[in-house]
C-alpha cells in the first residue's frame, strides 16, 4: 500500500481506532497545500510497532513522510515500551531520538492535576475541591510508584468512584432522622407500659416530638429524592462524556453538548434550598482513603 487510505482498505475490518485516527491525520497533513509546518503529536507511539500488519505498513509509511519533510511527529511513551519498540526498529529509532521528560515537581504536578479538576467531576459527577489535588500529590506515593501526575490523578479517580457510592443510601441527615423516630417509637412504647401522670406526661411529649420528626422526616425525604434525580442524570451523563471522549471519533458538538447540560444540572442543584448528599471529594476525603 502506497497511501494512508490504502493501508485502511487493506486492513478491512480490523482496523483500530488508534490506527483510523493516525491514518486520517497523516492523510489530512500530507494533503495541505499551503505551506506550512505540520507537526503531529502520537501518544503511546509504541503501539506503531505493535499489532496488525496494517499498523507495521502505516509505521512505514510514516518514515516516508518524516525524510520528506512533509510533517514531523512527537511521541509520548514510558522508558519500557520505548526499549521494547521504537528502540528495536533501527529506521523509526533514527527518526524518534529520545527526550526524557522529567517528572514534574510538587508544585508543578498539583497545577497538573488541578487542570483535570472539572474534568474528573463531570465525568464521576461529583464536586472536586482545589485541595484534593495537593493532598492527592502529597498522599499518592503511599499507594503507587507510578510518576506524577498520574499517581495523584489515579488517586483521585479511586477517591470518586468511592464518594458517589453515596448515591446507594438514604443522604447521612435522613439516616440520622430516621434514627431519631426510632428511637422516639422505642420510648413511646416503654411510656405506654406506665399508667401514672408523669408516663401520660411523657406520653404526650414523645407523641408531639414523633409527629414533628415524622414530618421532617417526610420533607427529607422528598429533598433527597429530588437531589438524587439529579444526581443520577449528572452521574449518566458522566459516563456518557466519559465513553464519548475515549472515542477517538467523538463528534465535538455532541461532546459540547454533553458538557452544557452537565452544567445545567450544576446549575440545578446550586439552586436547592438544602444539599443532602455531600458529593465532594476534598483533602479530607483523600487523607480517609489513603489511611483506610
Amino acid at each position: 500500500p502506497n497511501t494512508p487510505d490504502d493501508i485502511l482498505a487493506a486492513a478491512g475490518q480490523n482496523v483500530s481506532a488508534f490506527l483510523k485516527e493516525l491514518a486520517s491525520e497523516i492523510k489530512e497533513a500530507a494533503e495541505r497545500t499551503q505551506p506550512m509546518k505540520i507537526i503531529l503529536f502520537i501518544d503511546e507511539i509504541h503501539m506503531l510497532t505493535e499489532g496488525a500488519a496494517a499498523q507495521a505498513n502505516l509505521a512505514n509509511h510514516l518514515k516516508t513522510y518524516l525524510d520528506s519533510g512533509q510533517i514531523s511527529i512527537i511521541g509520548a511513551t514510558t522508558n519500557e515500551e520505548f526499549k521494547g519498540s521504537i528502540r528495536k526498529d533501527g529506521a523509526l529509532k533514527d527518526r524518534f531520538p529520545e527526550v526524557q521528560v522529567d517528572e514534574p515537581d510538587n508544585a508543578g504536578a498539583v497545577e497538573m492535576t488541578m487542570a483535570n479538576l472539572d474534568k474528573g467531576g463531570d465525568f464521576h459527577g461529583v464536586e472536586i475541591h482545589a485541595s484534593a489535588a495537593q493532598a492527592a500529590v502529597d498522599l499518592s506515593h503511599y499507594l503507587s510508584d507510578m510518576c506524577q501526575p498520574r499517581g495523584a490523578t489515579d488517586l483521585l479517580d479511586e477517591v470518586c468512584s468511592m464518594v458517589k457510592q453515596q448515591l446507594t443510601s438514604a443522604p447521612p441527615k435522613v439516616r440520622q432522622v430516621q434514627s431519631e423516630v426510632r428511637d422516639v417509637k422505642t420510648a413511646l412504647a416503654q411510656a405506654a407500659l406506665g399508667t401514672d401522670d408523669d408516663s401520660d406526661k411523657a406520653r404526650g411529649v414523645l407523641s408531639t416530638r414523633l409527629d414533628d420528626l415524622s414530618k421532617e422526616l417526610a420533607d427529607l425525604t422528598a429533598m433527597a429524592k429530588t437531589e438524587k434525580a439529579i444526581l443520577d442524570k449528572l452521574q449518566t451523563k458522566g459516563d456518557e462524556l466519559g465513553s464519548l471522549l475515549a472515542d477517538s471519533d467523538s463528534d465535538t458538538k455532541e461532546v459540547r453538548k454533553l458538557q452544557k447540560e452537565i452544567g445545567g444540572l450544576r446549575a440545578e442543584l446550586d439552586e436547592l434550598p438544602e444539599r443532602l448528599y455531600h458529593l465532594v471529594v476534598d483533602a479530607r476525603a483523600i487523607a480517609q482513603h489513603v489511611s483506610d
